[in-house]
């Protein structure tokens, strides 16, 4: 005979959790139910009922046992936590993205990480922003893409400090090989200077620059250009992603160098720590436009290197 607070309780299970409902069913065959009768109370098969009871708790000469469906051991696909831990140290340090760190990671420390993997690390521990959805708004136009070192080189300028610091970045496009320059100044002048500082650095020959429409890239400096045999060219007006390498590489030395340098040190201090900086940006720095290669590593590849 079901009693009523019986039945009562047997509907509040409905809504629980299955354990409460297993260790209902149980308690019911210990106090003297038959299988067949707490399932039909229950309303499931009496074969599931026995499968039940035989993995519940049972009394033994040293205790109880525990002979639940519950994992007894880790997963063989789950993360080891050395390695989470190593994700987020690495995320906190330097920023990189999922696909980035997979790559850094196993070139480093010969982890083979997939990037979901990373993802779903970076996203368990509130190190990722969510992914949203970009309306393009304007027409996907053709780029050029060069196929060898110093075909085009991408030269823009950016402010650090308004009227007293500011830096002159250039980028090969084929090989994102970079040179970056601080200055105190910005005007065709220090263009035409720097630009001579650049073309020492850079160990390949250039044949074409392309800047935006500043006062700082005008007459004097597209003449000096012309007395080096290297071409001009001109992006679109406020169209700055005519020159996106260019924008890339001021957010990524923004990210991971500039936030946390102090920039009111001297102009030599702050270019040796930009050196510093680029040097590892160029030899250790992982770039997922190059299929995982540093700039140095793809200089290499070039045949005409």
């Amino acid at each position: 005979m079901i009693l009523k607070h019986q039945l009562t309780e047997r509907s509040q299970l409905n809504n629980n959790k299955i354990w409460r409902v297993r260790k209902y069913a149980v308690n019911l065959i210990r106090s003297g139910w038959s299988q067949s009768k707490v399932a039909r109370h229950l309303g499931y098969n009496q074969s599931t009922i026995s499968r039940w009871y035989k993995k519940w708790f049972w009394k033994g000469k040293e205790g109880y046992y525990n002979y639940s469906n519950k994992p007894k051991s880790i997963h063989p696909k789950t993360t080891l936590w050395e390695h989470q831990l190593l994700v987020r140290r690495l995320r906190k340090e330097t920023e990189m993205c999922h696909q980035r760190l997979s790559l850094h990671i196993k070139r480093n420390y010969g982890i083979n990480l997939c990037p979901m993997t990373i993802y779903r690390i970076l996203k368990r521990n509130d190190l990722i922003k969510t992914k949203k959805r970009y309306q393009r708004k304007h027409r996907q136009i053709k780029f050029f893409y060069p196929d060898n070192a110093g075909q085009l080189v991408q030269l823009d300028t950016k402010y650090l400090i308004r009227g007293k610091r500011y830096q002159y970045a250039f980028i090969d496009v084929a090989t994102r090989y970079s040179v970056c320059i601080v200055t105190t100044k910005i005007n065709q002048l220090t263009t035409i200077n720097i630009t001579k500082e650049a073309l020492r650095k850079f160990p390949f020959k250039i044949k074409m620059i392309q800047t935006d429409n500043g006062q700082e890239f005008q007459s004097k400096f597209i003449n000096f250009l012309a007395n080096k045999n290297i071409l001009h060219r001109y992006i679109r007006v406020r169209t700055p992603r005519h020159n996106g390498f260019v924008e890339r590489l001021h957010r990524t030395i923004d990210e991971e160098f500039w936030i946390k340098t102090d920039k009111q040190l001297s102009i030599k201090i702050l270019n040796q720590k930009l050196n510093n900086y680029l040097t590892y940006y160029l030899t250790k720095r992982v770039h997922l436009g190059l299929k995982g290669k540093t700039p140095t590593e793809a200089l290499k590849t070039m045949h005409n290197y």
